[in-house]
């Protein structure tokens, strides 16, 4: 299995939402989004959001630089894990 480095990236759109590729602590993942991104990460916090880890599949988009992300069971050919919190 791939492991994956806590690299905080910001994947919110209209929405916060951080994440990381990588199955990742919930505690040292929440640490490094208030370490990267602390307005973001105060808000979620103070809100109650939920921080999760599951398996996303990236779908390119003509219109949406990179893709998106979509929620898919485990072991879904192309599917990464990832650790995500958001509003």
């Amino acid at each position: 299995m791939k492991t994956y480095p806590l690299s905080i990236e910001n994947w919110g759109d209209d929405c916060y939402m951080l994440a990381s590729r990588g199955h990742h602590n919930i505690e040292q993942f929440k640490a490094a989004c208030k370490k990267e991104y602390e307005s973001i990460a105060d808000y979620l916090e103070h809100c109650k959001c939920p921080c999760e880890q599951y398996w996303v599949k990236r779908i390119p988009h003509k219109d949406y630089v990179g893709g998106y992300n979509i929620p898919v069971p485990k072991g879904t050919r192309g599917s990464f894990p990832v650790t995500a919190w958001w509003e």
